[in-house]
């Protein structure tokens, strides 16, 4: 993309290899206590997830559709934070929330993995320490 005259921010390029990098995690995480206590949370996650980027999506193109019909923006133009400034509307009322919501879900998922990645990290030194 840096090379066809796309300004493409770094961050974006580390996301993606990092959302790949989790996508093939959960392809290949097999079949154990672990994946069960743990896959189902996380699929609810990216399930809230996708709801999250539907109503985002919708703002949007809200916001662009208004920007292109004050003249503002052009047909080609996309929609990004760079670019709009924040229109308080019924769709920022509801999608605040909804975005809130996501972010404490997340935290919840980090910290339930969290805390049962170190239940096992404390389970094997005890093994280690009675061997």
């Amino acid at each position: 993309l840096q090379k066809n005259g796309s300004n493409i921010k770094h961050w974006w390029i580390a996301h993606h290899y990092i959302s790949m990098m989790a996508a093939v995690f959960m392809l290949t995480w097999p079949s154990s206590p672990s994946y069960t206590k743990m896959a189902k949370l996380i699929h609810l996650f990216g399930l809230y997830m996708g709801v999250a980027q539907f109503f985002q999506t919708r703002y949007q193109l809200a916001r662009l559709y208004t920007l292109r019909s004050l003249g503002r923006a052009s047909e080609l133009d996309v929609s990004n934070s760079d670019s709009t400034q924040i229109h308080w509307s019924r769709g920022m009322n509801a999608l605040l929330p909804i975005i809130i919501g996501g972010q404490l879900f997340q935290g919840y998922v980090s910290l339930t993995l969290f805390r049962y990645v170190a239940f096992l990290f404390f389970i094997s030194i005890q093994i280690h320490k009675a061997a």
